[in-house]
């Protein structure tokens, strides 16, 4: 069973499937898709996925994504 949302799977190298990035954070329950966005240095969620720190069509930057990763890793490794 896939942990990505609503049924996508991860495409093999070479597949010609980019589904985006996959990020697993502390406030998110199953992974989250996100791509990059038209703005440079920016990033929007794939179709599907909702989370509690972001909106559909809202971008995000890197710091946004830091704030959320950061934590969840400090975390693991504790």
């Amino acid at each position: 069973m896939s942990d990505l949302p609503h049924g996508q799977q991860a495409g093999a190298i070479g597949s010609g499937k980019y589904l985006g990035n996959t990020l697993k954070v502390r406030d998110d329950h199953r992974p989250v898709c996100f791509e990059a966005a038209t703005e440079e240095g920016k990033f929007k969620l794939c179709e599907g996925p909702e989370v509690s720190w972001a909106t559909k069509g809202q971008t995000f930057g890197l710091k946004e994504l830091r704030s959320h990763v950061e934590p969840w890793l400090t975390a693991l490794f504790q």
